[in-house]
């Protein structure tokens, strides 16, 4: 990953200074460079500023150029960039006149022989000084010096992940000169600072970019800022559609028939079922609680809504098997059948205090009267499990299909970009 990435540094550094590079080589022999270096390096001190007014600050000019997005971790939450600093200033201690040096218009110094501007990551994981020792600062006869450094960052980053997986993300990486206040040094941007060659990235797409200065503490910062997008497809095949369709299955239960003897079983598997699958993505969730993930409680609902039903199927096959005791049907289990026959039965026969009434499509027509006698009016307990699955299997289907489109609705269209 590091060779292809040098590769482009050196070309991006190199060919500003080709033309200029040739035109120093025509005349020059290899005595007059390591005697000018040797000149320049006289009564040089590295860790002074060179600039002869000591009162007055040295600019710096600054463009990064990233590679690609490399990793985005909303866990831990950081971001790693491959990248490199391109710094342009004035040596006002290197400087010759090059007539008098066998026309030697450049020289080259490594990164630890001449001054050069400490960069710093601002919010790093680890504390990272932008610098390579091995490469070059080159330097033209009038004091302008070039160079570049790059490194592999890893810049920590405040997500939002309110709307996981759909969520939009801004990342800042900050750059400031460690050791160096605003008193001594102007940290500027050159001319198109942010270049980005990033190759295409499987979760994450770069909608847009910017840049800005700040002042913290007394010292210049420089913010290159992303703006990200989650590709949220691998989310929704893998966690959200899944989920839903559990909960459906789960809904579904409430049709099997009581004689079957599966309808427990069939509620414990899918709460089960839903209990692995949560747990195999875990990994995938993200650990936080501000602000917490919608995602996450539409999760809760549907794992609350399997035990729900559970408890409901067991409780129901409890009342089923009161038909065979015998006993006496009270008037609140009397109305939850009046209740379901009315709201969802149609053409059934159905019993209410001393009148029974048969359903059909457009009225209710009155049938015949009951027998004071007749304690139960001709229900039974397999017509109060009846009604009761009619009405779990409706409300349970409803709370399968409702919080998944207000979900859906919510994350897909109100994501939007913390700016804080």
């Amino acid at each position: 990953m590091k060779r292809p990435i040098q590769v482009k540094i050196l070309f991006l550094f190199a060919h500003p200074l080709i033309g200029s590079f040739i035109k120093s080589a025509c005349g020059q022999t290899y005595s007059d460079v390591t005697a000018l270096k040797a000149a320049l390096l006289t009564g040089y001190d590295r860790d002074v500023t060179p600039v002869l007014d000591q009162t007055s600050r040295i600019t710096v000019n600054v463009t990064a150029y990233m590679y690609t997005l490399q990793d985005v971790d909303s866990v831990k939450g950081s971001v790693v960039i491959p990248l490199s600093l391109l710094c342009t200033w004035v040596d006002e201690k290197l400087r010759w006149i090059p007539s008098n040096h066998g026309n030697v218009s450049m020289v080259k110094f490594f990164q630890n022989e001449v001054w050069k501007p400490p960069l710093a990551l601002s919010n790093p994981i680890e504390f990272t000084i932008v610098e390579q020792k091995q490469m070059h600062v080159m330097v033209m006869y009038a004091g302008l010096s070039y160079m570049q450094a790059g490194d592999i960052i890893e810049s920590s980053c405040t997500f939002n992940l309110k709307f996981w997986p759909f969520d939009k993300q801004m990342c800042d990486v900050i750059f400031f000169p460690y050791d160096m206040p605003s008193s001594e040094i102007s940290l500027n941007f050159a001319q198109d600072p942010l270049q980005l060659y990033f190759d295409e990235n499987s979760e994450w797409l770069v909608e847009d970019k910017t840049y800005f200065q700040k002042e913290t503490f007394g010292f210049t910062e420089l913010v290159f800022r992303l703006y990200l997008r989650r590709q949220s497809g691998f989310y929704v095949l893998t966690i959200i559609l899944p989920t839903i369709g559990l909960s459906v299955l789960g809904a579904m239960v409430f049709l099997l028939p009581h004689e079957s003897g599966e309808r427990a079983g069939f509620s414990i598997t899918v709460l089960l079922s839903l209990a692995v699958f949560l747990t195999v993505i875990a990994d995938f969730m993200p650990k936080t609680s501000n602000p917490f993930p919608l995602l996450c409680i539409f999760l809760a609902n549907q794992v609350v809504a399997a035990l729900l039903e559970t408890v409901f199927v067991i409780l129901n096959w409890m009342l089923y098997q009161r038909a065979e005791k015998g006993k006496q049907i009270g008037a609140f289990y009397k109305k939850i059948v009046l209740f379901a026959s009315l709201r969802f039965g149609k053409g059934r026969k159905i019993t209410d205090s001393n009148i029974v009434m048969e359903m059909t499509e457009d009225k209710i027509v009155e049938n015949r009267t009951i027998d004071d006698d007749d304690d139960n009016n001709g229900m039974t307990w397999k017509d109060v499990a009846a009604a009761v699955d009619r009405i779990m299997f409706l409300f349970f289907l409803t709370n399968a299909i409702v919080p998944t489109a207000v979900f859906l609705l919510t994350v897909t269209t109100s994501a939007q970009l913390n700016e804080s």
